[in-house]
Order: C-alpha cells, then sequence, then structure tokens
C-alpha cells in the first residue's frame, strides 16, 4: 500500500507522536501540535458544512496568520486544494486569480475586505466569503467530524500564482509529493532538529515564506514563532526571545 505522504496525514502523523510540544507563536498566543490538530479538524469541519468537497479550491487573502496554516491543512484533510493569494494585488487582479481557480470558497482577513468586496459580484465560483478571524460564524452550532480524505503523491495540494511578468499570472500546481519531498531535502540540507525554532516573517503566499523553513520544521516538530508582517526590530527581539535558530529572508 502506499504511504500517505500528503500535507494532512503528516502533520496529523506528527501530532499524534508529540501533541505536547510547542508547535506555533504568534502575537502572544502559542498553541502545541495537539491543539493545532484540532483547531485544523474543525476548521475541516466548518469547510464541509458549507460544501467543500475533494478537489474544491480554498482561497485565502491575508497577511501571515494562524488561520492560513489551519485552512491549508484542512483543505488538505478534505482533499480540498488551497490557493493562498498575494494580499499586495489590486481587487481586479486577485479576482482574476478566484476566477482562473474556480475557488469555491474565499477566507479574507479585516485588513483585505476593502480591496476584494467590490470584485466579489463577478466572482460566480464562490459559494461563500468567510471572515479569517472568526471561524465559528461560519456556520451555526459545532462543525461536523470529518474523515481525513487520503492523498496520493501527485495530487494537487496548493495552486500558487505566479507574478505574470509576461502576461498574466500563472497557477502553478504544486503536488503533495512536492511538498515532502522539498521537506526531505530541507531536513538534510539546513539539517532542521525538532529542538529549532525557526521564525517566519516572509509572506507565506510566496513558496519561500512557506516553503524553505517552515513546512519542514513543522514535519519535524520544531517551533515556528510566526510574524503577521516583516519589522526589522521585532524580528531581532524574538530572536533573542525564542532562541531563534532558522529563518527565511529575501536579501
Amino acid at each position: 500500500m502506499t504511504p500517505d505522504i500528503g500535507l494532512a496525514n503528516w502533520f496529523r502523523e506528527r501530532a499524534l507522536r508529540t501533541p505536547e510540544r510547542r508547535a506555533l507563536h504568534f502575537e502572544g498566543r502559542e498553541w502545541t501540535y495537539g491543539e493545532m490538530q484540532r483547531a485544523i479538524e474543525d476548521c475541516a469541519g466548518r469547510l464541509s458544512a458549507i460544501g467543500i468537497n475533494p478537489g474544491d479550491r480554498v482561497a485565502f487573502l491575508g497577511h501571515n496568520q494562524p488561520m492560513f496554516l489551519f485552512a491549508m491543512f484542512a483543505s488538505s484533510r478534505l482533499g480540498a486544494i488551497f490557493v493562498p493569494l498575494n494580499f499586495r494585488l489590486t481587487g481586479p487582479e486577485l479576482a482574476f486569480m478566484i476566477e482562473d481557480c474556480a475557488a469555491s470558497v474565499l477566507i479574507v482577513d479585516a485588513a483585505h475586505r476593502a480591496v476584494i468586496e467590490p470584485q466579489l459580484p463577478r466572482l460566480t465560483s464562490l459559494k461563500a466569503t468567510l471572515a479569517a478571524e472568526d471561524e465559528a460564524r461560519w456556520i451555526q452550532g459545532p462543525p461536523p467530524a470529518t474523515a481525513q480524505v487520503p492523498a496520493r503523491e501527485d495530487d494537487v495540494a496548493l495552486i500558487m500564482y505566479t507574478s505574470g511578468t509576461t502576461g498574466r499570472p500563472k497557477g502553478a500546481m504544486l503536488t503533495h509529493g512536492n511538498f515532502w519531498w522539498n521537506n526531505a531535502s530541507s531536513m538534510h540540507t539546513i539539517d532542521m532538529l525538532a529542538d529549532d525554532a525557526t521564525i517566519v516573517p516572509a509572506p507565506i503566499f510566496h513558496i519561500g515564506g512557506l516553503n524553505v523553513t517552515m513546512l519542514a520544521a513543522l514535519q519535524k516538530g520544531a517551533f515556528i514563532v510566526l510574524h503577521r508582517t516583516f519589522d526589522p526590530g521585532h524580528v531581532l527581539s524574538d530572536i533573542a526571545a525564542h532562541k531563534v535558530t532558522t529563518m527565511f529572508g529575501v536579501p
């Protein structure tokens, strides 16, 4: 039997092995791996309740925040495809991407609602637009339990849009296998350890912010210090406070 190396499954396996380990710090709050897994399952239940099925696209528009990670792993749990959007773009540019991938749901934070709201009438594929900060209001009552959909290595996990320097942006289809083997390479190249702490101030809608240290660190059981945006003084302070050992940044 082919092992399930999908995003949702390897995170679940990590959470089962070390539920008590610190996983994530964001703006004064921390989650263990067990707490993150429960948040992912909760998010998956809420997405399932509004009709998200295998193969559907779940788009996310917002700054770095825990809900990005919960929604990404929850999408994988449902067999759906996560689509992180560049929050620096204009409304029409974002609308093109949402239409191009035929997103079924858009999760958007408060800072970016004004940019996308004028575009919503043209986005006919959307079943719902959800507030990133208020998951409890996505559905009434507790979310239903959802079974994890097995992922094959060649199944698409994310669609990440290019900058479009030679025309319209193109949706790069990244598979579960792409992420698994990148993590394996990172663990050897960087020598990622379970006791490492990595700080992530780069935007995680970019493959660099998402994939250079963060996903490998999560698979290894390390600690993530996530910043909403990049502030040099804040980064330097948190490197000292959390004894950070790795990070990705732009030279």
